[in-house]
């Protein structure tokens, strides 16, 4: 699947959304920020299904955790 987000970026964040939400149901709240890679201005895109409040203290734990270098990955790559 080429990706889409260079064609409708509402769109194609609404499409991810939905996803989530169903394979991961109504227990969990999530977002997902998309943004290029490189020195061009950075745009970045941004949707959840939490409140802006919590999402915005999950973002700075998260932050928190990855500047202290403690991710842990389930599976999948770390880059």
């Amino acid at each position: 699947m080429p990706p889409a987000i260079e064609i409708d970026t509402d769109v194609t964040m609404r499409m991810i959304a939905d996803e989530i939400k169903v394979r991961c149901g109504d227990g969990y709240g999530f977002m997902v920020l998309v943004f290029p890679f490189g020195d061009s201005e950075r745009t970045a895109h941004y949707i959840s299904n939490a409140r802006r409040e919590d999402m915005i203290i999950a973002l700075r734990e998260k932050a928190d955790v990855l500047e202290k270098g403690l991710d842990i990955q389930n599976i999948g790559l770390v880059v």
